[in-house]
C-alpha cells in the first residue's frame, strides 16, 4: 500500500508535517517554497487548493499512490487535530472536514452560485441538495481518482479559472465527481466538565461510557487542560470557561466540544457527574435516528451522600416541560450547537431563563427504561472544587441502581 499526502501551500507554517505518520510520502505544491525537509516540493502558480488537486490528478494520473490525502496548508482550519490524525490510522477513504449541503443555487451558505452552469461544463449530474466538505479535504483511492479520465481533469482545470465563482462550485462538486459521501450518521458522545475531576470519578464515568459501546474516537472530552487520563483515541478539547457561573460555563464548553464534531452527526451530551446505564447509547441512538431533530428530556436521580443531605430527588426535566441541553441531551450536532450558542448569548444579554422553561404541554413522547441516569453528590458543588465523589465511587459498585427511580426520557420534535 502506497500513501501520499498532497499539500496545497501558500505561506502557512508546515511544522505540522513532522507529525505525519511513517509510510506517507509528502508532496507540497507551494507558491512560496522550493524545498522543505522531508517533502517533495513542487513550485506552482496555482492560486487555489482545487487547482492543486486537479494538477496532481493530471500529472500523476498513471503513477498515483494507492491512497492520496489532499489537504490545504493549514488543514486544521477545517478539522480538529485529533480527528485529522485519526484518519491516517486506517487505509480507507475519508472526508477531512465538516459536511454541509447546498441547493443548485448555492443556498444556504453561498446563494447565487452558478452550480448548474459549472456542472454542465464538466459534465456531471448531481442530485440536489448535494453534500460537500468545507475546504475540499479528502483521502481518496487511486481507483476513485481514475474513475474519471485524465481528459476530465483537464476540463475541470479549464473551468476552474473561467469564472470568479467557479472555484466555489468546484468545491461543492468534488463529492459528485468522486462519488463520495460520509458514512452513515454515527453517534458521538461529548463529555464536558467545568470542574476538576477526581481520578476515581473520571475512571468510573469513562468505564460506563466504554460499557455503553461508544467508540473512543467518537468521544469528545472538553476540559480545562490536557489530561493524560483521557483515552488515547478520544478527541480532547481544551476550554477553561471565562464565566464562573455554572450556566454559561457549561455552554462555553458545550460549544467548544460541538464545534469539532461533524455538523450532521448525532450527539449525546455527557457529564462527569452522571453515571449512565450500559444500554443508554443504543436507546438514545435509536430514538435520534427515528426522530432526527429532537432534544431528550431526562429525569436524573440525585442521591446526596453528604453528612447533611441538601437534595434528594429528581433534577433536570420535570413535568412542566423544562428543557436541558446538559446531561441528557441528544440530537443533530448542528441543532445542539445552535441552541447552545443562543442560550449563551441570552445569558450574557440578560434574557436567559435559568430553568430553560418552554411551557410545552403537548408533543411529548415517553420512553421508559429500567435504569436511570444517576448523579451522586458529595462535597461542594462549585467550579473550584467540583464534586468530591471519590469515597462514594470507591465503596459502591452496582448498588446504586437499587436506590434509583426508573429513568424517564422525554423528547419533543421540532
Amino acid at each position: 500500500m502506497t500513501r501520499e499526502l498532497v499539500v496545497a501551500h501558500t505561506t502557512e507554517s508546515l511544522d505540522w508535517l513532522s507529525a505525519v505518520p511513517a509510510g506517507w510520502q509528502i508532496t507540497v505544491y507551494s507558491r512560496t517554497l522550493t524545498e522543505y525537509p522531508g517533502a517533495d516540493v513542487q513550485p506552482t502558480e496555482e492560486t487555489s487548493h482545487h487547482g492543486v488537486v486537479i494538477r496532481h490528478c493530471i500529472a500523476r494520473y498513471n503513477t498515483l499512490s494507492d491512497l492520496t490525502a489532499f489537504v490545504t496548508g493549514n488543514p486544521f482550519a477545517h478539522i480538529q487535530h485529533s480527528l485529522f490524525w485519526s484518519c491516517f490510522k486506517t487505509d480507507t477513504e475519508h472526508i477531512l472536514g465538516g459536511w454541509y449541503t447546498c441547493q443548485a443555487n448555492g443556498e444556504p451558505n453561498h446563494p447565487g452560485l452558478p452550480l448548474t452552469t459549472v456542472q454542465a461544463m464538466i459534465n456531471v449530474e448531481p442530485v440536489y441538495p448535494i453534500g460537500f466538505c468545507a475546504g475540499s479535504q479528502y483521502v481518496v483511492s487511486r481507483a476513485t481518482i481514475q474513475s474519471r479520465s485524465d481528459a476530465f481533469y483537464w476540463q475541470m482545470w479549464k473551468v476552474l479559472g473561467a469564472g470568479e465563482l467557479y472555484p466555489f462550485c468546484i468545491e461543492r462538486l468534488w463529492p459528485t465527481v468522486w462519488n463520495l459521501a460520509p458514512a452513515e450518521r454515527e453517534t458521538w458522545g461529548m463529555l464536558y466538565t467545568h470542574h476538576k475531576i477526581a481520578d476515581a470519578v473520571l475512571n468510573r464515568v469513562l468505564a460506563h461510557i466504554n460499557a455503553m459501546g461508544l467508540r473512543e474516537d467518537r468521544l469528545v472530552v472538553v476540559g480545562w487542560h490536557e489530561d493524560g487520563r483521557i483515552p488515547l483515541d478520544a478527541v480532547q478539547v481544551h476550554c477553561r470557561p471565562t464565566d464562573t457561573h455554572w450556566h454559561p460555563a457549561i455552554y462555553e464548553q458545550m460549544i467548544a466540544g460541538l464545534e469539532v464534531i461533524p455538523p450532521d452527526a448525532n450527539v449525546l451530551t455527557l457529564e462527569h457527574d452522571i453515571l449512565y446505564p450500559h444500554t443508554y447509547l443504543d436507546t438514545m441512538s435509536r430514538a435520534m435516528i427515528r426522530h432526527d431533530k429532537v432534544y431528550f428530556y431526562t429525569h436524573v436521580r440525585h442521591i446526596d451522600v453528604r453528612p447533611v443531605p441538601q437534595q434528594l430527588g429528581f433534577w433536570a426535566s420535570d413535568p412542566n416541560g423544562t428543557r436541558t441541553l446538559q446531561s441528557g441531551a441528544g440530537g443533530r450536532c448542528s441543532h445542539l450547537l445552535s441552541e447552545a450558542r443562543q442560550n449563551l448569548a441570552s445569558y450574557r444579554n440578560g434574557t436567559f431563563k435559568g430553568d430553560f422553561e418552554l411551557g410545552i404541554n403537548t408533543g411529548w413522547e415517553g420512553v421508559y427504561h429500567q435504569h436511570p441516569l444517576l448523579d451522586i453528590r458529595q462535597g461542594n458543588n462549585s467550579t473550584d472544587t467540583g464534586y468530591d465523589k471519590a469515597v462514594y465511587f470507591a465503596s459502591n459498585t452496582e448498588t446504586y441502581w437499587g436506590d434509583a427511580m426508573p429513568l424517564i426520557k422525554r423528547l419533543q420534535t421540532f
